[in-house]
């Protein structure tokens, strides 16, 4: 019998964690004989992915756009339409929101037929932080700038409606779905605004063979720090250039190279940061990357010896387990899920403890790299894909229901 299984993302082309976990999901479900439909606001560009991450191996039946008009509560989606994608819905053996963190995807109309079929993986909560600081807005308006209705007056006359069904919306999915999350600092912040409902800490897949291979055979390494990150406002990546300034001070022989992938939406954030720079006169020590593809990132992986990680409380830190195996020594800030696997040594509160960290750090020898680049085996993509196949194929056969009891009774049961 077919197995048919529905994976939500709203943009595979922004070039983040979320989405390199998206296509190993994909990957791992293909590998389990799945029929995968893809439902999505942007339409891959494949080609670009790629380059980002290299070659991977998936089937897809079809991409669809999807239609987000429930959560928002236009009224040219009735009900009625909302019963026929239900009705569509269950034809799937599971249906995946990978992007839970702050895309709401949830159908009333499916409560009970679906329920303990659909897996909501959230990275940590953000919809109601970012509603309740404005913040959600410029999402919204980029889904609905992407669907058949548009956006502008339509959205202006009700604002207000749209962020409340949001809120709404996003409450019903996050105590109607099988939540999965990526650290215990994300599960901590979950169960803190909804009660005990994560089933599961699944740590998000690294290609720890690729980077370790790669960088960590060379034994030259320059004065270099690497900054690996989107390049969006929340990311906070002008904390890295503010180290570099007080580096600059008292330590003269050294690069801070600053990588990441960007979507048009954020090159105002990129100018603030080229402007920032120039005014910070760090010409010649901060430069920035954009959208560089694997192979180029691998080599300037290899000639460089930190990972200088800005953002304060992020939930895990993809770039940070990529350096680590790669043999940097990662330089991060002490509160967030990435504290749970950096030793403490390398934790900083201030740009000054920052500062004194990258200083040591200069001087770690290769024997230590390894050590550093080990501590990631246990994220590689075959430890990630086997846990994720063992929760869906318990959540296939035995049909785990999503009550508090239930879920206990599973957690005793080490799932993962």
């Amino acid at each position: 019998m077919t197995k048919y299984v529905k994976i939500i993302h709203e943009d595979l082309n922004a070039g983040g964690g979320s989405e390199r976990l998206t296509i190993t999901m994909m990957e791992a479900l293909t590998e389990m004989g799945f029929n995968i439909d893809l439902e999505t606001i942007t339409l891959p560009d494949w080609n670009r992915i790629k380059k980002w991450y290299g070659k991977f191996s998936l089937k897809i039946d079809q991409i669809k756009k999807m239609n987000l008009s429930n959560i928002f509560g236009l009224s040219e989606y009735t009900n009625k339409d909302w019963l026929n994608v239900a009705s569509e819905e269950e034809q799937y053996s599971l249906i995946i929101n990978a992007h839970g963190d702050i895309l709401p995807y949830y159908n009333p109309n499916n409560h009970g037929k679906l329920q303990g079929k659909i897996i909501t993986y959230c990275h940590y909560p953000l919809t109601p932080k970012l509603v309740n600081n404005g913040m959600y807005k410029k999402f919204l308006l980029k889904i609905l700038q992407n669907s058949k209705f548009g956006y502008g007056l339509n959205f202006y006359f009700r604002e207000k409606k749209l962020l409340s069904n949001v809120l709404k919306t996003y409450d019903l999915m996050m105590k109607n779905t099988i939540i999965v999350t990526n650290s215990e600092f994300s599960k901590q912040a979950i169960e803190n605004c909804y009660g005990n409902v994560v089933l599961s800490v699944l740590s998000p897949p690294v290609d720890v063979d690729i980077f370790r291979k790669f960088a960590l055979t060379n034994q030259s390494r320059e004065n270099i720090i690497i900054v690996l990150s989107r390049y969006s406002p929340d990311k906070k990546i002008e904390s890295a250039i503010r180290i570099a300034k007080v580096l600059q001070q008292v330590y003269k022989n050294y690069k801070m190279i600053i990588i990441g992938n960007i979507i048009k939406d954020n090159y105002d954030y990129y100018r603030y940061l080229q402007s920032l720079i120039s005014l910070s006169k760090l010409n010649d020590h901060v430069k920035l990357y954009l959208n560089v593809p694997l192979n180029n990132l691998l080599q300037l992986m290899a000639t460089s010896k930190i990972l200088l990680h800005p953002t304060v409380e992020e939930p895990f830190g993809i770039s940070i387990a990529e350096g680590m195996s790669a043999g940097l020594v990662p330089v991060v800030p002490f509160k967030g899920g990435n504290t749970e696997f950096v030793p403490k040594q390398f934790h900083y509160k201030t740009e000054e403890e920052a500062v004194k960290i990258i200083i040591n750090a200069m001087d770690i020898s290769y024997n230590n790299r390894l050590k550093i680049s080990t501590i990631t085996d246990i994220f590689s993509i075959n430890n990630f894909k086997n846990n994720l196949k063992i929760l869906i194929q318990d959540l296939i056969e035995k049909e785990i229901t999503i009550s508090s009891h239930q879920i206990k009774k599973n957690k005793e049961s080490n799932i993962i």
